[in-house]
């Protein structure tokens, strides 16, 4: 009997010394991820001017008091904004951990995260097996939550707040007129020199392909150029006032589409620059909107549909 006893008494020595030596007594976690988004647009609005302490909520986490947000049961607080990573304070109960979240960036459209926890295992060895199982559910919340992020910022209205796509030039020969005038065109002047435009299309037997273009460009004496265009599909002599534009065929163009009226189409025409900023491009023609709903005969603005175009190399 004293035998078993002392074989037992043995055992359970073996054990809490593999507990010991098994785990460490500071335990670390890690997880890494790759996100295809723009790394100066993702460092910008994630680590520096937006809330990027609050992940994109779903179901299973919500905000705690406008400053972290709790997963999984888990309490994400944010203790400090570095400039290439956020750290965080994780708990559950009793439990704690120290975690950073790294960006990295790895390409101009890539970003490298890498999560890291650290958390002291204790010297209770049941406490210390918990604390190691718990560790374990935590990196996979790093795991979990770096997905979102790849969600989140893969759409480029998540960020710009437009989506935003490059494709090729496909109407390359425009006719285009232009006018200055002292105060910005109301829609009565733009439709005037569109139907202009239109009048000389029709003249030289060519087929309008596109909605009529415009750009307003403020001047060096704070006139308004006004310059208007007509996509067709042939190319016309020009003629006075009206000239004819080519565009490279299959050249790249970004396109943001935009409901909304003059004040949201601004609002586009700058993320799409900030966009071009961002990827290190270079403009090679105006950019322009692409009326696609007729603003005579909608004067609803918020109805109004408008494609940005900019061209790009």
């Amino acid at each position: 009997m004293r035998t078993w006893i002392a074989l037992l008494l043995v055992f359970l020595v073996l054990c809490f010394c593999a507990v010991y030596f098994l785990i460490p007594n500071t335990i670390t976690v890690k997880k890494e991820a790759r996100l295809e988004v723009n790394a100066n647009a993702f460092t910008r609005e994630f680590l520096h001017e937006g809330n990027g302490h609050l992940f994109p909520a779903n179901n299973t986490s919500t905000t705690v008091d406008g400053n972290g947000f709790v997963y999984n049961g888990n309490t994400f607080t944010p203790v400090e904004k570095k400039f290439t990573s956020l750290l965080y304070a994780v708990q559950k109960k009793n439990d704690s951990m120290l975690a950073e979240l790294v960006v990295i960036p790895f390409r101009t459209d890539t970003v490298a995260l890498s999560f890291v926890g650290v958390t002291h295992a204790g010297m209770n060895p049941f406490s210390r097996v918990e604390k190691l199982v718990w560790a374990k559910k935590v990196a996979a919340d790093f795991e979990s939550l770096m997905k979102r992020l790849q969600t989140h910022y893969g759409d480029t209205s998540t960020i710009y707040g437009f989506p935003i796509h490059k494709v090729l030039v496909t109407d390359t020969s425009l006719i285009t007129t232009s006018t200055t005038l002292k105060t910005f065109p109301d829609n009565a002047t733009v439709y005037t020199m569109v139907d202009k435009l239109k009048a000389f299309a029709q003249k030289n037997n060519a087929a309008q392909t596109g909605a009529p273009m415009l750009n307003v460009t403020v001047t060096a004496d704070s006139n308004y150029l006004t310059r208007v265009a007509l996509p067709l599909n042939k190319r016309l002599t020009s003629e006075g006032d009206i000239q004819h534009k080519w565009m490279m065929n299959q050249g790249n163009i970004l396109v943001a589409d935009v409901k909304g009226g003059p004040a949201q189409i601004k609002k586009a025409m700058a993320a799409v620059k900030i966009f071009v900023n961002d990827h290190g491009l270079a403009t090679v023609a105006i950019p322009f909107e692409s009326m696609v709903t007729d603003r005579r005969a909608e004067p609803d603005t918020s109805k109004w549909i408008t494609k940005i175009y900019w061209p790009i190399i």
